[in-house]
């Protein structure tokens, strides 16, 4: 009983942030590109309006496709719509004042711009981009400056994060208190910088 309860205290609720984060990799999976991307958007209470993944357009060749690849104008598919832009596409709303923008990767600078249409306060991301030049950060760098617009790199690192959410998932209660009697660390042993 009393090691039930140390285990109860020792594992936090996992913050919106850490949830929604991990939403959206779950969701990259279903990604058609071979760089899976997801994204979801939030209103400013935290409800989820919409997530999405990168892909290709119904019916068209998937990038992963044998033989298909990726059709690259610039250093940007152009075989997929982005992940940002498919979740605005699925919230199908004008405006999401004070909203959240959460992706796996930093926003190319047209989802950005969509994202500031939107009026969203907050952007999320977990891995850069690459592909924004120099000119094109410091134009988002002045848009969120202009319009009151956060653009952050999550700081945790998303599998301790998964491996936080699956152990309180294995508490009494849970929903893998039967099926999972290991934690991510347990079943694949690795270094988890913590």
């Amino acid at each position: 009983m009393k090691k039930e309860r140390k285990m109860e205290q020792e594992i936090s609720r996992p913050s919106f942030l850490e949830v929604a984060f991990s939403q959206i990799c779950e969701e990259s999976s279903r990604s058609t590109c071979r760089i899976q991307v997801g994204a979801g958007l939030w209103r400013a209470d935290k409800s989820l309006i919409a997530m999405a993944h990168n892909g290709s357009l119904p019916g068209e060749p998937h990038c992963e496709d044998t033989g298909v690849g990726c059709l690259l104008i610039n250093g940007h598919c152009k075989r997929c719509d982005h992940a940002e832009h498919n979740a605005k596409h699925y919230a199908g709303v004008r405006e999401i004042p004070g909203g959240h923008c959460l992706s796996t990767h930093e926003p190319c600078i047209d989802c950005f711009r969509d994202l500031v249409r939107l009026k969203i306060s907050y952007v999320g991301y977990l891995v850069e981009y690459g592909n924004n030049t120099e000119q094109e950060k410091e134009f988002m760098k002045d848009l969120c400056r202009k319009k009151g617009i956060t653009l952050e790199k999550f700081s945790s690192e998303i599998l301790v994060v998964k491996n936080k959410i699956l152990k309180r998932q294995q508490k009494p209660g849970g929903v893998f208190t039967r099926y999972c009697p290991l934690g991510i660390k347990e079943q694949f042993p690795t270094d988890w910088g913590e």
